[in-house]
């Protein structure tokens, strides 16, 4: 079976690049004919990105004087060559050029220009404010970039691209996880995720994952997301931005708006891409002889002789045998095939969007294991003629098929070692041994995790007069999850007394949200005035349940249960939380130049004790445009926008579990007289109550050079408190500890920066580069009786909720070839908590990205470099060097003669002082260093055919590059993920977009 997938995979790349070839010689043979065409009328619509026409768009035949406008309606005409090339041009917007071909109708969208901020809109919510004007801080990453990046998950096209925003990708296993931080940790025990909102739906962020958490840890739900259907991200980030959500804008929001159809003929667009991905780096581990001599090396130093018990490795496995198990466990090539396929268009009232798409995705690990998602997204628009009455309706349906196995082997590889025999037979059977666990047990335990998304929105809004509309958000989001471990027979080892097993996962989630407006605006002589208000009601039930079956009389019969003997429910969870809020915002600007913006939520939610179910969130943000002031446009002639804007207020955090105030009982193991009982595991606390983060922001953003140079600047301090943690009890209660609001600090503090500069803009060639910094800063400023409680071991006050206290490694002995460790309180003994004093803080001292962007006539590069300068876990192995395991490379570097000096010990193989130290070094900063990178993160070369038939009416091929390679002095796998997991994985992609 991996054979027949490897062969498709090539098939379609060849495939690919022969359709390519044809197309190149059609449309040269096509542009050939086209030049004797006559002249003819053109016509069509233009449009912005929202699929609203443009008037007074000046449309031209480049070279030529000759030209007209769109009207009212955003239609023109125009007579044309086939060869002539029209350029569409308006204030604010990008310059668009076409060559008109055979073509009678050439419809165009304009985007807004990133030179012309007053006209770039952002997504904020609740409403859309222009970039000018926005007195908020807002990230956003746009369509354009998320397309040229071949990801699975849209959580990795976002990494390092917005500042303060750190994403870090678990694993490269398909279907994985993602942990993301906006400006920091804000709790010390409670969630740290932020809100996301799709088309204005609350989106589950919460893994789903029940069973299958050992390969797929922190499953993203966002997965089941096709990013090809996303039309924009954008990340609220302050409190300005973000109160306006209340409880749930503590941790910072995710706005994702789905692709729209837009006004004009209907356009059928088909985007085919394959792939290949594969581990870039892997570990300098021994070579068989290397490992032998350490092996022996080390039954020496501890004065034991080898014998076929305890070294079969060197007495009776074959020492010419050298295997680097990193090629047969993750050395495959994992191959990627993408289809998408969106119909759209529609008249000035009314626009249609559907796109379907699919994506498989192969492993890199032994087996025929893949990855499948399906999509379907569909988008209507809908006004009147008399632009009072509009009505949206957003869908969005995918089906997730993850087939791996139980456990990520990556760690095997590297402990392995090089001359062991071979671990599957020829038959294809498992061979088991005493001295380990066989990994490739785990690629016969089956598991397979099918999730099901369903996503709806309905926007319906009512000009009741000029100034005021009412308008209603309804939403709907469904989850399923179906998770499936099978246990055969023939993956045990025949000595042991486990028996063929099936543990079976499901896990559901529903939720809706009615959200109620009032939108009011108007404007004055020399002011403007914007009111909102709004009340949200949302439910949100979650129910699992965790199966266990044992007593098959076949491994066929294994995702059968009723053919089991013995069936057990081992986990039954259900919850439900409700959600009430009333919402508001007050924004006024006076001359366009001094704008305030007030925004206030009242929360009620289910997850608080009584009395405590409501609070209060608010924010006031303002801005001056001061380079719109007379003696700045007359002192300062070269800087074409500056503005200063702050904000301050308080946003809430209910990111916890349900019921968490409550006695909560679970059921006993074992019945009494036929009965099951039950026993208490959390105490009630009628005190429960809300984290509140409070946020207080500044920034600087200035334009040089009519704004082809942009600046900005931006501190920020948030600061939680409130926290809710677990409070020490005496062991007299039964409990060792009890959930409560505690009136600890943490804050984050930091710089953003962002520079955005056009290098060169021509009628053929456009050079920009966009860089953005993070400098961020966590603290833990107050914690009562920090010194007495169970965290005095943990915390530190002025120092990160990342702290690690540990034992501090002096080095090796010269004399003994041990490690030695500083005994810090000079008892004798290395086991006091006061000799835990070396601190390290697993935290990023800055990241950020540099994006440069070549557009040369029809081509077109982009390059990103994504970089990290951080503190986390060194690449070293559980066992000490001399132990049957295998080592990397620099362990040869070893103590052998008393008087040297190197940072190694000796080699052992048993837990005499040596094997004793190497222990106790886990415990100590030996396990932390620098894990700083630099990442070519992702490279994008495409190409515009110069076609235009009747057949087509655009053709792009393009390659894709994602991780291709890393600058590090991490010596492991990869200085992200860290540790032994699988790596995300080195992409290239090859495909062709087709527009009829």
């Amino acid at each position: 079976m991996k054979n027949n997938t490897l062969n498709k995979g090539r098939i379609l790349l060849l495939l690919a690049l022969f359709v390519t070839l044809l197309l190149l010689t059609y449309s040269a043979f096509g542009q050939t004919n086209n030049l004797y065409n006559q002249q003819h009328r053109v016509s069509g619509i233009v449009t912005d990105t929202d699929g609203i026409p443009i008037p007074g768009v000046h449309v031209l035949i480049s070279g030529t004087q000759t030209g007209t406008f769109t009207n009212t309606k955003g239609s023109y005409t125009i007579s044309a060559h086939p060869t002539d090339v029209l350029s569409f041009s308006f204030v604010g917007f990008d310059t668009v050029e076409e060559t008109v071909g055979n073509r009678i109708e050439v419809n165009i969208t304009l985007n807004a220009s990133v030179t012309d901020l007053g006209a770039v809109t952002v997504n904020a919510g609740y409403y859309t404010v222009s970039e000018k004007e926005r007195t908020g801080s807002i990230s956003s990453v746009k369509a354009a970039d998320i397309e040229k990046q071949p990801v699975n998950n849209v959580l990795g096209a976002l990494q390092g691209r917005m500042p303060g925003v750190y994403i870090q990708q678990n694993s490269g296993v398909p279907g994985g996880g993602f942990t993301v931080r906006i400006r920091g940790q804000n709790s010390i025990s409670s969630g740290n995720d932020p809100l996301y909102i799709i088309d204005g739906v609350p989106f589950i962020s919460e893994t789903l994952s029940t069973i299958g958490l050992d390969i797929v840890s922190g499953a993203s739900p966002l997965s089941s997301m096709n990013p090809s259907d996303i039309k924009s991200i954008e990340v609220l980030k302050d409190a300005d931005a973000t109160a306006i959500y209340g409880s749930r804008g503590a941790n910072g929001v995710v706005l994702i708006t789905t692709k729209k159809g837009n006004v004009g003929k209907t356009k059928v667009d088909l985007n085919i891409q394959s792939g290949i991905g594969r581990v870039a780096n892997w570990v300098d581990l021994l070579n068989t002889t290397e490992y032998l001599e350490m092996r022996r090396e080390a039954f020496a130093n501890d004065g034991v002789e080898p014998t076929e018990f305890n070294a079969p490795d060197l007495l009776v496995w074959n020492t010419n045998r050298n295997i680097d198990w990193q090629d047969k466990v993750f050395g495959s090539t994992a191959y990627t095939n993408n289809a998408q396929l969106s119909v759209s268009g529609g008249n000035r009232q009314t626009q249609f969007s559907v796109r379907g798409g699919y994506y498989k995705e192969t492993t890199v690990f032994p087996g025929d294991h893949d990855y499948n998602r399906y999509s379907l997204n569909s988008n209507i628009n809908h006004r009147s003629d008399n632009e009072r009455f509009k009505v949206s309706l957003a869908t969005m349906f995918s089906v997730e098929d993850n087939n791996l196995f139980k456990s990520d082997i990556s760690s095997d590889a590297m402990l392995l070692p090089p001359n062991t025999p071979e671990l599957i037979d020829q038959e294809g059977n498992l061979v088991f041994y005493e001295e380990f666990t066989n990994p490739f047990t785990y690629t016969k335990q089956q598991f397979n995790a099918n999730t099901k998304n369903f996503n709806a929105n309905t926007l319906l809004s009512y000009k009741i007069l000029p100034e005021l509309e009412v308008k209603t958000s309804i939403g709907y989001t469904s989850m399923w999850r179906d998770e499936l471990q099978l246990f055969p027979q023939s993956s045990l080892n025949p000595v042991s007394s486990a028996v063929a097993s099936t543990e079976a996962g499901k896990a559901t989630m529903e939720s809706w949200i009615v959200e109620p407006q009032l939108e009011y605006s108007k404007e004055f002589k020399n002011s403007k005035l914007k009111v909102l208000l709004g009340t949200t009601f949302q439910e949100t039930t979650r129910d699992l349940m965790v199966t266990e079956a044992s007593g098959f009389s076949s491994d066929a019969l294994l995702e059968n249960l009723s053919a089991a003997s013995q069936v057990n429910i081992v986990r039954f969870d259900y919850s439900q939380y409700k959600y009430n809020a009333i919402f508001g915002r007050i924004n006024y600007s006076i001359k366009d130049r001094y704008i305030i913006n007030l925004t206030g939520r009242r929360d009620g939610s289910s997850r608080f004790g009584p009395g405590n179910q409501f609070a209060n969130f608010g924010a006031a943000g303002v801005a001056w445009l001061f380079s719109d002031e007379p003696f700045i446009e007359k002192s300062l002639p070269f800087l074409s926008f500056g503005k200063l804007r702050a904000s301050y207020g308080i946003t809430g955090n209910d990111r916890i579990g349900d019921y968490e105030y409550l006695d909560t009982y679970s059921t006993t193991d074992y019945p009494y007289q036929g009965n099951v009982g039950l026993y208490p595991t959390r105490l009630f606390n009628p005190d429960f109550a809300w984290e509140k983060n409070k946020k207080l922001e500044a920034a600087l953003q200035l334009g040089f050079l009519n704004d082809r140079i942009l600046l900005g600047t931006t501190y920020y301090r948030n600061r939680s408190d409130n926290q809710l943690v677990g409070l020490p009890l005496p062991g007299s209660t039964g409990f060792t500890s009890i959930r409560a609001n505690l009136p600890a600090l943490v804050e984050n503090s930091g710089w953003e920066f962002e520079l955005n500069t056009i290098n060169i803009q021509r009628n053929n060639l456009n050079w920009s580069t966009s860089v953005n910094l993070s400098i961020p800063d966590n603290k833990l400023l107050e914690y009562p009786d920090l010194e007495s409680s169970v965290y005095a071991n943990i915390y530190e006050l002025n120092r990160s909720l990342s702290l690690q206290r540990k034992l501090h490694i002096s080095g090796v002995n010269p004399q003994t070839g041990a490690y030695e460790f500083e005994d810090v309180n000079n008892d004798g003994a290395i086991s006091s908590p006061d000799d835990y004093r070396s601190i390290y803080e697993l935290t990023q001292e800055f990241f950020g990205g540099i994006q440069n962007s070549l557009a040369f006539k029809n081509w077109q590069v982009d390059i990103f470099f994504q970089f990290v300068k951080q503190t986390g876990f060194k690449y070293t192995h559980f066992f000490a060097p001399g132990f049957m395991y295998n080592q990397p490379a620099y362990v040869m570097n070893r103590w052998q003669n008393i008087g040297e000096q190197t940072n190694v010990q000796r080699f052992t193989q048993s837990y005499t002082d040596a094997g004793i130290a190497y222990y106790n070094a886990q415990r100590t900063d030996y396990v932390y260093g620098d894990t700083s990178f630099v990442r070519l993160k992702n490279v994008s070369l495409s190409y515009n055919l110069p076609y235009q038939g009747k057949a087509f009416e655009n053709v792009k091929i393009y390659m894709q590059g994602q991780n291709l390679f890393t600058i590090t002095g991490y010596n492991g796998l990869d200085p992200e993920t860290q540790g032994f997991s699988l790596p995300p994985l080195q992409r290239f992609t090859i495909g062709m977009q087709l527009t009829f």
